[in-house]
């Protein structure tokens, strides 16, 4: 399969990040939100819906501030 896509996920809350997460292990993902305040959150590496474990978000964040 190739793999030069990239998904897009609109809204990250309990579905929308979740999804991102399972789409990421195979596909580039881009995460879009109206919410102001939980864009932030996730930057800062934060869940509050507790969908994806902390250490796997900052992992992911890390690896895309890196490239």
């Amino acid at each position: 399969m190739n793999n030069n896509h990239t998904i897009s996920i609109i809204g990250l809350g309990y579905v929308g990040l979740p999804l991102a997460r399972l789409f990421a292990t195979k596909y580039p993902v881009v995460g879009f939100d109206i919410n102001h305040t939980r864009v932030e959150e996730l930057r800062e590496g934060k869940d509050l819906t507790r969908e994806v474990e902390e250490d796997l978000l900052k992992s992911v964040l890390k690896n895309e501030n890196s490239s």
